[in-house]
C-alpha cells in the first residue's frame, strides 16, 4: 500500500479497482471507478491545481497524472433580478436557481420551483445569502425538493 501525505497531491502509481483504489489527492486514476467512494478522477494535462489538494508541481506530483478529489460543490447565492423575474432579454419564466422575484413556479426555469417566503429572515432552500440584503417579501426560484419523492419510492417500491 502506497504512503501518502494527506491533503497533498501524491503520485502513488496506477489506481485500479482490482488492485488499489486511490484516496483523496492520490493518483494516477483513469476514471472515477479508480477512486474510493464518491471521489472523482480529475483529469490533468500538466501540474494543474486539484480542488481540496495542495502541492501541485511539488515533489509528490507527476506531470500529467490524474488525481482523485472530492466532487466540487457549487454555491448558489441569492440574487434579486427584479419583479417580474425575467432573463436579460425580458423573457419571463427563465429565472435560474436562487434568483427572483418570482410569483409562481412558471416564473422559474425548467423544473425549478418558486420558494414563497413570508418574511425577511426566511431562507431559500438550497441557496446562500451573500450579504445582509434579504429582500423582504421577495420570492426566489429553488430546486425541487426530493424528500417526498424519496420517501414515497422507499415505502412503495
Amino acid at each position: 500500500m502506497p504512503t501518502s501525505q494527506p491533503g497533498v497531491i501524491n503520485y502513488v502509481g496506477e489506481c485500479d479497482p482490482s488492485t488499489y483504489l486511490c484516496e483523496e489527492c492520490e493518483g494516477d486514476c483513469d476514471s472515477d471507478s479508480d477512486c474510493v467512494g464518491d471521489l472523482v478522477c480529475r483529469q490533468r494535462s500538466g501540474n494543474e491545481a486539484v480542488s481540496g489538494c495542495t502541492g501541485e508541481g511539488g515533489s509528490r506530483d507527476v506531470y500529467g497524472k490524474d488525481i482523485c478529489m472530492q466532487t466540487e460543490v457549487t454555491t448558489d447565492f441569492v440574487q434579486y433580478v427584479g419583479n417580474p423575474c425575467t432573463d436579460e432579454n425580458g423573457v419571463a419564466g427563465s429565472c435560474e436557481v436562487c434568483t427572483g422575484d418570482c410569483d409562481q413556479d412558471a416564473d422559474c426555469k425548467d423544473s425549478l420551483r418558486c420558494a414563497q417566503r413570508s418574511g425577511f429572515d426566511e431562507d431559500v432552500p438550497g441557496c446562500v445569502w451573500e450579504d445582509t440584503a434579504r429582500f423582504d417579501g421577495s420570492d426566489f426560484c429553488k430546486y425541487l425538493e426530493l424528500r417526498f419523492i424519496l420517501v414515497y419510492w422507499c415505502v412503495y417500491s
